[in-house]
């Protein structure tokens, strides 16, 4: 044991930091699964500050992510500016930079049309580890960053949420995402384009 420690340490030491990612018109995901529970897989950024909203789209969807909050998610629209999800003031699920040991937490209140469900969430993130992940589109030393969502709809309905992300500091992006509770929300990158 005394000899695996100093190895570990080491290791930690060794992985480098990830800076806020610098986005670009024109930058390409797409997803497994689609994103954000709506079956829309191939999503492109549109508009890096529109009124403090980064802007990707698929179809008819559209995702806001806070610039300022480092491009965690506010709100997913259709066509028509329904809004049918949203998180205010954001979802805290990152916080730049990443590094081996950081933590973070945030509280945020969400809403999911589909199911007119309203509630309120406290997160708590921690990065766990640099490590090596595959996914479809090939594999990427990246941060693990795990996060436990305490939420609170109402008075009698409460839950809490284990969610892993991997980002690759490389490409810039979450390569893949793990719900422990909820497996809707796992998904990983099939394809990229980043300029």
């Amino acid at each position: 044991m005394l000899v695996l420690l100093p190895c570990i340490r080491l290791w930690a030491d060794e992985a480098p930091i990830a800076e806020r990612p610098t986005p670009a018109v024109g930058n390409q995901v797409e997803f497994a699964n689609g994103a954000l529970t709506v079956p829309c897989k191939k999503w492109q950024i549109t508009d890096l500050n529109k009124d403090g909203y980064m802007i990707a789209q698929c179809e008819e969807y559209s995702v806001y992510t806070s610039v300022e909050n480092d491009f965690n998610t506010v709100r997913l629209t259709d066509k028509a500016g329904t809004i049918l999800m949203e998180y205010l003031p954001y979802h805290p699920g990152m916080s730049f930079p990443l590094q081996v040991g950081k933590q973070w937490s945030g509280s945020y209140t969400g809403f999911t049309a589909a199911n007119n469900a309203r509630w309120k969430g406290q997160v708590a993130c921690e990065v766990k580890a640099y490590e090596e992940v595959s996914v479809a589109a090939g594999t990427f030393k990246t941060f693990r960053v795990e996060c436990i969502d305490n939420w609170k709809a109402g008075e009698f309905i409460s839950g809490v949420n284990h969610t892993t992300s991997w980002y690759s500091p490389e490409v810039t992006i979450v390569v893949k995402t793990v719900t422990k509770e909820d497996p809707r929300w796992n998904n990983e990158v099939v394809r990229y384009q980043v300029k």
